[in-house]
């Protein structure tokens, strides 16, 4: 995939930074404070910041609020937590006397409700030891200035298998506040579109309530961003199960590598210890507001982030032999400069410095990407996956046909090397999510026969099938999305050039990236396909897009529900609320009027359910064909999770298992 310009007008990211900045940085009586944090708030703050910002923050101790069972009586404390029953009862724990801080500032992550606060001050003395109690608004955490979570694990399992302990509305509410918090950031009341019929309607119908009866929340004058208030943004709502195969996809990004098969989360990468030396496990933070590198090259095809690290390993060379040579006088009249330039060079050594450990960093991280690729045969799914989606727009029961051998031939897992031994290809889950891609795009032209013939592979590999008959009734063999294609530029990768250039960089090491950098521009081609969830957030977003694919314009733009949370309810609508209709049955009428055609610039759309980086990266690229120097498209993705496909995978096994029972 391409590395499109990214349009930064949400500034999301940096807005939230600004608001908890200014919570942590308020006025104290010593320069140093205790920060009391839950998990959420927790992450939240190791997501923003880094240890050292938040030391000059002079937050001297982070620490969790349910572990904070020694009394400092002369520290000020400030909580940041969620408002939950469990965190109330901390808080009056911790505040009754005797007071285990001298005395607290509360910030809620979300807007507290009257009854939890209510609760609270009926157990705290007086005077009471809280000097301010704050609504931040920052239930959600910014990953970068057009992307955000709610942070929500195992989300998808949940919202399927709701329980009396976690019934499906307080997890709607969860969804909910994340998103308010996002607007309300933001200073935006956006038009909202929802894919109708599941979680996502019912998200839109709760949302739209709340935005109605908290306009003058938007108006207020102390919100921190009003950059877009004049340029009301899209809201697309949709639901997981509107594509899996993005889920299921080995991509070639180098931030959805990293993602998938390091395991990123939030900003930190794990590297396991080498069996070849005696290391133990290594983490890394990577922060494109800190790692020029990575904000650089996140998502550039891999090969090519090979040719970026010998560019910047070369360039600090470069650099290095400039300062030795002006640091070295070649003659004696010269050493009076001597002293000058030791200077200068002393004073570059932190930046040389910082510089070589970044190169050193991703240099790691590529060096252990291309162990996973060369041991799992990455390029081999990535390219068959790619072909396979070339065939969309065409499926057939010929097309099907064309790809069985191939399909049979590498889920058998077995690769001979260029040394002549046998090594399997990828692992089980691999296996499976290459399956269940051409499942997905071939099911309903696949006998019963054939479909069991793949069945019995997949088994003696070891390979759990029981997903299959769920994806089939969950997915429905939705052609319409699943099969109407945007084309986009980069991706596809020559497969067996490719396979040979990365094992011979593991063999070697990263002294041979310059190796692959000469040569991944022929490997990489021109094509690669939207999925469907930036299919349709280019049907609101682009006139192109809809004159290319009118019967898919058409389904989305007449089919998702609208609600317009600043649009008076008429009396009719009144009456019909009244008379138990809901928000839904009265926005479906309102998606008979223009505005269901409005085309947007800016965006944001959310997934209920859980996302990941190829879908992330995929929604950027789609739209940075409609932009020009005159029309900019802006879009922030979100979704209650970012998921890997193993732990995807992991969330579909136990539905699918529960189902069976």
């Amino acid at each position: 995939m391409g590395t499109a310009s990214r349009t930064t007008s949400f500034a999301l990211r940096k807005t939230q930074r600004r608001v908890l900045k200014q919570v942590l940085s308020a006025p104290v009586t010593t320069n140093w404070q205790i920060v009391l944090v839950d998990s959420f708030s927790k992450a939240l703050l190791n997501a923003l910041f880094s240890p050292s910002e938040l030391r000059s923050l002079a937050v001297t101790l982070l620490t969790p609020v349910e572990a904070a069972t020694q009394a400092v009586p002369d520290a000020p404390a400030l909580y940041v937590l969620t408002p939950t029953p469990e965190n109330i009862a901390h808080l009056a724990q911790h505040l009754t006397p005797p007071a285990r801080f001298h005395h607290a500032r509360l910030a809620f992550v979300s807007a507290a409700p009257r009854a939890l606060l209510v609760a609270l001050a009926a157990q705290l003395p007086v005077p009471s030891p809280v000097t301010s109690c704050l609504d931040l608004y920052s239930h959600f955490i910014s990953l970068d200035h057009n992307l955000f979570t709610l942070h929500m694990p195992r989300s998808y399992l949940r919202l399927a298998l709701s329980s009396p302990a976690q019934p499906l509305s307080h997890i709607l509410d969860r969804i909910v506040s994340g998103i308010f918090s996002v607007l309300v950031t933001l200073a935006v009341v956006p038009i909202i579109r929802a894919q109708p019929g599941a979680a996502a309607e019912a998200v839109a119908v709760r949302l739209d309530a709340k935005l109605r009866s908290s306009l003058s929340l938007f108006q207020s004058a102390s919100l921190p961003n009003r950059a877009l208030s004049f340029r009301r943004p899209l809201l697309l709502l949709l639901d997981r199960h509107i594509d899996f195969l993005a889920m299921f996809h080995h991509t070639w990004t180098y931030q959805a590598l990293v993602h998938d098969c390091l395991s990123m989360h939030l900003h930190t990468v794990k590297l396991p210890p080498s069996k070849d030396a005696n290391t133990s496990e290594v983490n890394y933070v990577l922060d494109k507001d800190r790692d020029s590198f990575w904000r650089q090259n996140a998502s550039a095809p891999f090969p090519t982030v090979a040719e970026s690290i010998e560019q910047a390993l070369s360039e600090y060379r470069a650099h290095v032999d400039h300062i030795n040579q002006k640091a070295t006088p070649d003659t004696p009249s010269q050493n009076s400069l001597r002293t000058d330039h030791l200077a200068n060079a002393i004073s570059s050594l932190p930046e040389l410095s910082k510089r070589k450990q970044n190169i050193d960093i991703h240099t790691n991280i590529a060096t252990a990407l291309l162990h996973n690729i060369n041991r799992r045969a990455l390029d081999t799914f990535f390219e068959l996956e790619s072909r396979i989606f070339a065939e969309r727009t065409s499926v057939s029961s010929l097309a099907a046909q064309q790809y069985k051998l191939p399909m049979l031939e590498l889920l058998k897992g077995v690769r001979e090397t260029a040394a002549g031994e046998k090594r399997g290809q990828g692992t089980s889950n691999d296996r499976l999510r290459l399956f269940l891609i051409y499942y997905t795009v071939f099911g309903s032209h696949l006998s019963e026969s054939d479909v069991q013939e793949f069945r019995s592979v997949l088994d003696d590999e070891g390979v759990d099938t029981s997903l299959i008959h769920y994806i089939q009734r969950k997915q429905g063999f939705r052609h319409d999305l699943v099969n109407n294609t945007s084309t986009l530029a980069g991706g596809s990768i020559n497969a067996a050039r490719l396979r040979g250039l990365m094992t011979n960089v593991v063999n070697r090491g990263y002294r041979s990236f310059a190796n692959v950098a000469q040569n991944a521009k022929k490997l990489i081609t021109d094509h690669n396909d939207s999925f469907p969830v930036a299919n349709t957030l280019q049907m609101f977003m682009s006139e192109q897009a809809r004159a290319r694919n009118e019967a898919l314009a058409s389904q989305v733009l007449d089919g998702y529900l609208l609600f317009d949370p600043k649009l008076m309810p008429s009396a009719d609508d009144i009456m019909q609320q009244n008379g138990n209709a809901t928000y839904s049955d009265q926005e479906k009428r309102l998606s008979a009027s223009n505005s269901h055609r409005m085309v947007f610039s800016d965006a944001i759309v959310f997934v209920v359910g859980g996302g990941n980086y190829v879908e992330y990266d995929n929604c950027m690229e789609s739209l940075s064909s409609t932009s020009n120097s005159t029309s900019s498209k802006n879009i922030l993705y979100g979704t209650t999770e970012l998921m890997t496909a193993e732990g995807f995978l992991d969330q579909l096994t136990t539905i699918a298992d529960r189902d069976d029972t």
